[in-house]
């Protein structure tokens, strides 16, 4: 009998936007092990696991403890989009942080 057991799920990652999630890996700071079609693995700073992400299915294979970690990097990709929406369309992007969370919006800029 193990002494111990590592438990892996599946859970829904979808990141259609391969530029988009790059950014958010360089910002956080992740070394990318491997990038392949569809495949990537990722190691977060500061951690020796890796989570696997399949950008074709929408999937990541992480271990039960890494779900932080996960939605640390779904966070970022999420910023990385609403950074690249503001851009260039004559928008602002404005980040909050608050006691419950950080909560982005996009305001009209008129000049």
């Amino acid at each position: 009998m193990p002494c111990y057991m590592v438990q892996t799920v599946s859970v829904e990652f979808k990141a259609s936007n391969a530029e988009l999630l790059r950014k958010a890996l360089e910002a956080l700071d992740w070394k990318v092990c491997s990038w392949t079609n569809n495949q990537v693995i990722v190691q977060p700073k500061n951690s020796y696991q890796s989570l696997t992400l399949n950008l074709g299915v929408g999937k990541a294979q992480i271990q039960s403890s890494q779900q932080s970690q996960l939605n640390e990097l779904k966070r970022a990709y999420s910023l990385q989009a609403l950074t690249m929406a503001s851009q260039g369309k004559g928008w602002g992007l404005l980040m909050q942080h608050t006691t419950t969370g950080t909560k982005g919006r996009l305001v009209r800029s008129y000049l």
